[in-house]
């Protein structure tokens, strides 16, 4: 028998078993990521127009025996090389579990045997066995077609997708790539009407009548919410699925209370009434931290937004777990409850360009572009090191990086639709990187030109009394429900 190569007790080969070999091994599921390779050995992503994710059984360690591979599709003398392979039970339609990866690299000539398609799903071959035994043992063995680059990344790592917008064509395309949540905020409400103004505008004119008293606020706050409850119906079966953790649709709660927790707290109440699915925005102001505890203790499972630091996350999380605490004391159900925790990664970088612009500085461009994704994973590690039970949010994207540099993490990415279709046409590799550090001398360089770098990256930059007042300014609040009133 021809072994053509073997990495941490797993080989792949091109001949048929010894009869001696054939042996029943238990199933221990894993992800292969599969790169297609021409007989010139030049490497395309995008050969067949898909990758495959096989799922396959792994060998005990130590054992002699090779896994045998039929992939659909696959002609003989196909070249395959195996990236990467991740210890994960499939976790369909997004969000796999926390497991570490383990990495190879092997090449091998597979030989189809005439392997069936199921549906959109390819079907892979277990180990040990006959190649007339293959076809008998797919029927338990399934795999994820490539679709894109997103899909990957909900269907092989724990980082999820959600669509930063409540607009149902640009939730469904999230949905379709693995997304299972979304959000609505007064901005994001005016930008679904300029889209979106057809199906809105005789809504618009029924609620001015139905409520002739009401202030242009007012209106747009009604829309707003009517927006929220149609995203969150089309998310409802994806929140069952999850048990509460995913499927929930974000509604922001009126950025003009920021100082005040009481109004934060009574509309947070309201917005969780409105459907089973919803998560209600809350700011992460000296209030607001207020107001997310007694949130989360009333069991409104809660994101926490315009938060560009360290200190603020981690305020965040402690109030969580306050709120979290005190429900279980009295024997509250905590186990739906799937808190979030926003940080702005791209408006941090956009204020640092604002400083460098108004201080004369002179800095790398190129690093400017970290100041974000360094504050997100070192909160990412120190979140992880003391098991706060609450997930990070990135927004606000200015770049590939505030995506690609948290796959791997047990985090949420919420991209806007135009960011999405942007990165399912990109060739970037979808690999975790969330452990990989940001470049000490970015770091460092950053730390020495910028006060506000130090005080966003530094765990205690910040008090709570400078929570309100730290980074970028809010949008104006006021004229947002301005233009949703006169859409």
């Amino acid at each position: 028998m021809k072994r053509l190569s073997q990495s941490r007790h797993v080989a792949v080969t091109e001949d048929t078993p010894h009869p001696s070999e054939k042996r029943v091994l238990p199933a221990v599921p894993f992800y292969i990521l599969l790169r297609k390779k021409s007989r010139n050995g030049l490497s395309h992503r995008h050969a067949f127009g898909f990758h495959l994710i096989v799922l396959l059984t792994i060998l005990e360690p130590g054992d002699p025996n090779p896994i045998y591979l039929s992939v659909a599709g696959s002609e003989p003398g196909t070249r395959v090389q195996i990236e990467q392979y991740t210890a994960l039970p499939h976790v369909s339609n997004g969000c796999a579990p926390v497991i570490p990866r383990l990495d190879l690299e092997t090449t091998a000539g597979l030989r189809s045997v005439g392997t069936r398609v199921h549906s959109p799903l390819f079907t892979a071959a277990r180990v040990g066995a006959h190649q007339e035994d293959f076809l008998n043992q797919m029927s338990d063995i399934s795999a994820v077609a490539y679709k894109s680059p997103l899909y990957q990344m909900t269907e092989t790592t724990p980082t999820c997708l959600w669509n930063d917008s409540a607009s149902i064509p640009e939730l469904t395309y999230a949905i379709e790539h693995g997304g299972v949540g979304a959000t609505c905020n007064p901005v994001i409400a005016v930008g679904v009407l300029k889209k979106e103004m057809s199906a809105w505008k005789s809504r618009i004119a029924e609620l001015v009548e139905q409520f002739p008293e009401a202030t242009e606020s007012e209106i747009g706050w009604r829309v707003v919410e009517e927006m929220s409850i149609k995203a969150a119906a089309l998310l409802n079966p994806i929140f069952r699925k999850h048990n509460g953790r995913n499927g929930r649709l974000s509604i922001q709660t009126d950025p003009r209370f920021f100082k005040n927790s009481t109004a934060i707290l009574n509309q947070a109440r309201r917005f969780d009434e409105l459907a089973p699915n919803m998560i209600v925005k809350i700011p992460a102001t000296r209030a607001g931290i207020v107001a997310i505890e007694e949130a989360t203790y009333e069991g409104i499972s809660i994101n926490a937004t315009v938060s560009f630091t360290t200190a603020q996350c981690i305020a965040v999380a402690e109030a969580i777990e306050r709120g979290l605490r005190r429900r279980e004391m009295e024997g509250k159900d905590v186990s739906t409850m799937g808190s979030v925790c926003t940080i702005m990664v791209g408006r941090l970088d956009d204020w640092l360009k604002v400083v460098v612009e108004k201080a004369h500085l002179c800095v790398d461009p190129g690093y400017l572009e970290w100041a974000g994704v360094a504050v997100f994973k070192k909160t990412h590690n120190i979140f992880r090191e003391r098991g706060y039970r609450v997930r990070l949010l990135s927004a606000a994207f200015r770049n590939h990086m505030h995506w690609s540099e948290f796959i791997g993490g047990d985090v949420v990415i919420s991209p806007p639709y135009a960011w999405q279709v942007r990165y399912n046409m990109s060739n970037i590799e979808v690999i975790s990187r969330i452990d990989n550090p940001v470049d000490r001398k970015i770091v460092d360089t950053l730390s020495v030109s910028f006060e506000d770098f130090r005080r966003a990256y530094g765990e205690d930059g910040l008090t709570h009394s400078e929570f309100d007042t730290f980074g970028p300014p809010p949008s104006d609040a006021s004229a947002v429900h301005r233009r949703l009133s006169r859409s």
